[in-house]
């Protein structure tokens, strides 16, 4: 039987390859025979350069069929070839067809790099082997998507016939690999078990040879299982099988998935699509031999425009040769889906949602009112063969079609559930009580409600913490006179000082200018003052407008004089204040005052040194948070004595607690280095507590503000951050 040349149109070859395969099936060759001229038909309608079919062994999967000495090149690339034990088990173990682009130089048969089609053959709903076909480098990534779903459709009719031949009932054993082949699951260098030898000729080659068989005639044997008679009752029986599966489905996806793979087998469809409507969205939800839907396809998109126009009628579509013209609506769409999908017959039935009948109406005695049944959905039935205009056919889509809406509609109500996995957790956890598991979580609950009362009830001291230094309570700051440079310092951090002991002094060159420049003034104003009143004194009286001239003269330098002996004054006294002492008897408080202040420029008011009173009184500088002040301004109103009990620890003593009273508290809040927002608080402490003293020693305090119940001891900051973030 010759095979068809793809020099006619797609639909024209599509069926030609069909009628091929088919004939093929009927004919009683032997296996081999058949899987070769197989092979031989898809190398040739794919324009492949090269092919193997791989089936399953008592040793894994292994070739059985070699299309233009492929196996013989990738067994001379060990890296290719061992990557095939990895690809081939995987196409067959999952059921899933694979493009793979084996990259190789030297790979002669493509030109550099092979492009690797693997596209399983089923049995029934199992994968038992592969077909490879080895497509040209340069086809477009589009162009092998499109070889990918032709090659799978011919593997699917060709399982079916192959399973429906003269020899379908034979029980033999299925072809081995081809002769001197080794599987790629064997080790580097060992030989695979071998049998007869098939080789197909690539496309373009010469004809088909292939050795004789003693097997028998054509059967898929242990590998493909005989096929189920055609009698009624096996129907039947798969029917109750299917209502099983179908009903163990939760979601929609899974039911539309378990419809469109077992349905397929029991109306013996070349391929069987779901659609659902949610809304106003129609969408394709599953596809028979597919376990996704690529949505994007130009089938898919064709088929759902299809149902688009077809499904709101609520009537089944039914197209064949016999078929009589169709609404120009529906003829259209119809029209460019038979060109894409190259079906022979096409069946669409409506699926209907789950209608509760209305009560019976008292006008119409006792007959139910129904109303107008929703569409939910479709079965798209193609089949590709000659004879696939039957009655039988479309009874049993029927029959199917009635069961499978209404598990649909069951799903679709579940999606509709809000939250609907969040209650089904609460469901598994609430009956997770049953039993004497209840009994436990009786009394588990009965002690959570009386510790919840306790939290409530039972007062507690609530403390607000805080964190501050220790230090003197007398204590003073010394600040720059004036803008200077720092060029003596006269005590070190740590050392004692008393009133009027200097610290450190600075020098002004601007500022002794100044000075200069008055003093030098004054001394000219006070020579001229003696020259004028010489001058006065040697004039006669007979010159009396010159005497006059004279004295106005001598008053005005008297004025000056005066005015700049003030200035110089003040100047001096800005220079002898660029001396620094002591303000009050202490401690310089500052440390490392040599690395801090030598040689260092000052503006004036600027803090230079802290000198504390270590000797007197001291206390603790907190800083609490802003949002805590509330509770110390509530305690102080409650209490009579604003005092409120404070105990602290040292961060140089940390096992020994000390108490104190909290003192003066700020009016406003401030910001720290972390722009945290603080108040300022005073603790008094009592005298020679504690023992050590170190000024500025890290405190950690708690106030007392009274008592509060436990829950709001235990939890109170939580509400509070919640009501700070949250509540505004």
């Amino acid at each position: 039987m010759s095979v068809p040349e793809p020099q006619m149109s797609p639909q024209e070859f599509f069926q030609a390859v069909r009628t091929h395969i088919e004939g093929l099936a009927r004919q009683p060759i032997p296996r081999e025979t058949f899987f070769g001229e197989l092979l031989e038909v898809l190398a040739r309608a794919t324009n492949a350069v090269g092919g193997m079919m791989w089936m399953q062994t008592g040793g894994g999967v292994a070739p059985i069929c070699d299309a233009g000495g492929t196996a013989a090149k990738l067994q001379t690339f060990p890296h290719v070839w061992s990557a095939h034990g990895e690809w081939v088990p995987n196409v067959v173990g999952t059921g899933e067809s694979r493009v793979v682009l084996a990259d190789d130089e030297k790979w002669k048969g493509a030109g550099g790099a092979a492009v690797l089609l693997f596209i399983p053959f089923f049995e029934g709903k199992r994968p038992v082997g592969a077909v490879e076909l080895v497509i040209r480098p340069e086809t477009p990534p589009e162009t092998r998507n499109g070889l990918l779903e032709f090659v799978e459709q011919l593997c699917g009719l060709a399982s079916r016939a192959l399973s429906q031949g003269p020899g379908a009932a034979a029980n033999g054993r299925p072809p081995g690999p081809a002769k001197g082949a080794a599987g790629p699951t064997a080790s580097p260098g060992a030989a695979g078990p071998r049998g007869p030898v098939v080789t197909v000729a690539p496309a373009g080659g010469g004809g088909t040879s292939a050795a004789p068989n003693a097997g028998g005639p054509i059967t898929l044997g242990n590998v493909m299982s005989a096929p189920a008679p055609a009698a009624s009752n096996n129907f039947w029986q798969e029917l109750e099988q299917f209502l099983l599966v179908l009903e163990r489905a939760e979601t929609v996806t899974e039911i539309a998935a378990t419809a469109a793979a077992d349905a397929r087998l029991m109306l013996d469809a070349d391929r069987l699509s779901v659609v659902v409507k949610r809304g106003e969205a129609t969408n394709v939800e599953a596809v028979s031999g597919q376990k996704t839907v690529n949505h994007k396809g130009d089938l898919i998109r064709s088929l759902v425009e299809l149902a688009k126009v077809v499904l709101p009628t609520g009537e089944p579509l039914d197209f064949s040769s016999r078929n009589a013209t169709f609404p120009p609506t529906i003829e259209e769409k119809l029209t460019d889906f038979l060109e894409k999908a190259n079906a022979r017959r096409l069946l669409i039935v409506p699926l209907f949602a789950n209608q509760r009948p209305e009560p019976p109406d008292e006008t119409r005695k006792d007959k139910v009112v129904e109303k107008p049944r929703k569409v939910i959905g479709g079965l798209v039935v193609e089949q590709m063969r000659e004879d696939a205009a039957n009655d039988m056919l479309t009874n049993r889509t029927l029959l199917l079609a009635d069961h499978v809406g209404a598990a649909i509609s069951n799903g679709l109500l579940r999606e509709q559930v809000f939250l609907l996995p969040l209650w089904i957790r609460i469901g598994r956890a609430w009956e997770w009580f049953h039993g004497r598991r209840a009994q436990k979580a009786g009394l588990f609950a009965g002690a959570a409600f009386i510790a919840l009362l306790l939290m409530v009830f039972v007062p507690w001291e609530y403390r607000v913490e805080g964190e501050g230094k220790l230090m003197p309570t007398v204590q003073q700051r010394v600040f720059a006179p004036w803008d200077g440079d720092i060029v003596e310092l006269s005590v070190h951090g740590g050392e004692r000082v008393a009133v009027g002991d200097p610290l450190l002094k600075l020098r002004n060159n601007e500022l002794h200018s100044q000075r200069i420049t008055a003093e030098t003034q004054l001394l000219e104003k006070r020579q001229l003052e003696r020259s004028l009143q010489s001058r006065l004194d040697t004039l006669g009286a007979a010159n009396r407008d010159e005497r006059i001239k004279l004295e106005g003269q001598l008053e005005q330098t008297r004025v000056e004089i005066i005015g700049l002996y003030e200035q110089a004054k003040i100047l001096n006294e800005r220079e002898e204040a660029l001396s620094v002492h002591s303000p009050r008897p202490g401690v310089i408080a500052t440390f490392q005052v040599e690395q801090l202040l030598m040689n260092r420029p000052v503006k004036r008011g600027e803090a230079l040194l802290e000198v504390m009173d270590d000797t007197g009184p001291w206390r603790l500088e907190l800083r609490v948070p802003e949002h805590r002040q509330g509770h110390l301004l509530r305690a102080r109103e409650k209490r009579s004595d604003p005092a409120l009990p404070v105990t602290f620890v040292l961060a140089t003593n940390p096992e020994t607690t000390w108490t104190g009273t909290l003192g003066e508290v700020a009016t406003r809040a401030d910001s720290t280095e972390q722009q945290e927002r603080v108040v300022e608080a005073f603790v008094e402490i009592p005298e020679g507590t504690p023992s050590v003293r170190r000024i500025g020693a890290d405190v950690r305090c708690r106030i007392n503000c009274g008592k509060r119940s436990l829950a709001y001891v235990m939890f109170g900051d939580v509400l509070e951050f919640l009501q700070r973030r949250f509540w505004w």
